[in-house]
C-alpha cells in the first residue's frame, strides 16, 4: 500500500484509451479466487466495514488484502507505513481497521468528485492526491493511461525518479498494456486491475417490469414487525410470509408462505445473475430456513428475525444467501 498525498498540474496528455483500466467492478460485486488465508479474515472485515459504515466495501477490502499480502503475516493490509510505522508494525485487527479507513476515505473523496471505482482503488494505493489530480484534469473516469501518467509525472519524480526510469514488471495485467514495466519509485499504476482479479460483477439492477413490481410491492411492508408464522401485515410477517404475500399480491394467484415450498415456485438462477424480484434462500436446498427478495443495486429486502422489522440491507454484509430462484409468474 503506497500512499503519496500529491496533487499535480494539468498536462497535455491524451487520456482517451480503449480497453485499459476503466470502471473496474463498479456496482454490486462479489469475490472470486480469494486465497484461503484471506477468507479467514472475512468475518473481521465485515465487522470493521459495518463499524465504519461501509459494508459495500467488504469485497473490495478482501480483494485488496489478496493483492497486498494474500493474508500472510500480521499487517495483512500493509497499513503500517501509511500511518508512519515500520512495515509489519500492525496486528491484523489494526491493519484491517486502517485499511478500511483508507479505502472508505478514498471512496468518499471520489464520490464528492464524481470519480469511478477504479479511481477509488488507485486512490487507496496512491493516496487522495490522485483523485484531486484527476479532478484537475477534468476527468471522472480513471484508466490505466491516467494512472500511468500520474505515476510517471507526479509520484516517481517526488521520490527521486525524474527521468522516467522503468523496471521490468512481467505481470499478466501489465503485458497487454506496455509489455510489462513500471516506473521506478512510481507505485503500481495497474493496482485497480490487480484488485479486479479478485472481484466479479453482480447484477446492478434494472430487471423486468414484473420484477420491479415485486420490489415496489415489497417496500409497502417496510417497518412491519417480524412475527414467526406471520402471514398478515396487520399483525406481523415472517420471512416467507412477506415473500408469499408479495407474490400473491403482484400476480393475483395464491403463493405458499413457507420457505421450503417457495423454493419450487420458480427457476434456479446463479447468484452472479440476480435481478430485482429474485428470491434469495439461506440454507440447503430442500431445507432452507430464510427467504428474501433481491432488490437490485446490491440490496436485499427481508423480514429478518424476531425483534426486528421488514427492512432493506446491503447484500454484501457477510450474510449472503446460498441460492436463488426467479419466480415463475
Amino acid at each position: 500500500m503506497l500512499v503519496i498525498m500529491l496533487g499535480g498540474t494539468s498536462s497535455s496528455y491524451d487520456y482517451d484509451e480503449a480497453g485499459s483500466g476503466g470502471d473496474v467492478a463498479s456496482g454490486p460485486v462479489t469475490n472470486k479466487d480469494l486465497p484461503a488465508k484471506v477468507k479467514g479474515y472475512q468475518d473481521l472485515v465485515v465487522k470493521e466495514c459495518n463499524a465504519q459504515g461501509c459494508p459495500d466495501l467488504v469485497p473490495y477490502i478482501l480483494a485488496i488484502m489478496s493483492v497486498e499480502t494474500r493474508g500472510e503475516g500480521s499487517d495483512v493490509m500493509q497499513s503500517s507505513e501509511s500511518q508512519g510505522h515500520a512495515p509489519g508494525f500492525f496486528s491484523p485487527e489494526e491493519s484491517i481497521h486502517y485499511g478500511v479507513m483508507a479505502l472508505h476515505n478514498s471512496q468518499k473523496t471520489a464520490k464528492s468528485l464524481g470519480i469511478d471505482m477504479s479511481g477509488v482503488l488507485l486512490g487507496y494505493n496512491f493516496g487522495s492526491g490522485y483523485l484531486q489530480w484527476l479532478a484537475k484534469q477534468g476527468l471522472t473516469h480513471s484508466t490505466t493511461k491516467t494512472a500511468d501518467v500520474y505515476s510517471k509525472t507526479v509520484v516517481a519524480p517526488a521520490l527521486g525518479n525524474s527521468s522516467g526510469t522503468t523496471y521490468s514488471y512481467p505481470n499478466p495485467v501489465a503485458i497487454p498494456y506496455n509489455g510489462g514495466y513500471l516506473y521506478l519509485n512510481g507505485g503500481n499504476f495497474f493496482y485497480d486491475l490487480l484488485v479486479g482479479q479478485f472481484l466479479k460483477k453482480g447484477n446492478g439492477g434494472g430487471g423486468t417490469a414484473t420484477g420491479n413490481k415485486i420490489i415496489d410491492e415489497a417496500q409497502k411492508y417496510l417497518g412491519i414487525p417480524y412475527v414467526w408464522g406471520g402471514h398478515d401485515p396487520a399483525t406481523g410477517l415472517d420471512c416467507s410470509g412477506l415473500v408469499g404475500l408479495v407474490l400473491t399480491k403482484v400476480t393475483g394467484k395464491p403463493y405458499p408462505m413457507f420457505t421450503v415450498t417457495l423454493e419450487s415456485q420458480g427457476t434456479p438462477v446463479s447468484l452472479n445473475e440476480l435481478q430485482p424480484g429474485d428470491m434469495l434462500f439461506w440454507g440447503a436446498k430442500g431445507a432452507s430456513h430464510h427467504v428474501a427478495f433481491y432488490m437490485g443495486d446490491g440490496k436485499v429486502i427481508e423480514e429478518p428475525q424476531p425483534g426486528d422489522v421488514c427492512h432493506i440491507r446491503i447484500y454484501h454484509d457477510g450474510n449472503e444467501p446460498n441460492f436463488a430462484v426467479r419466480p415463475n409468474l
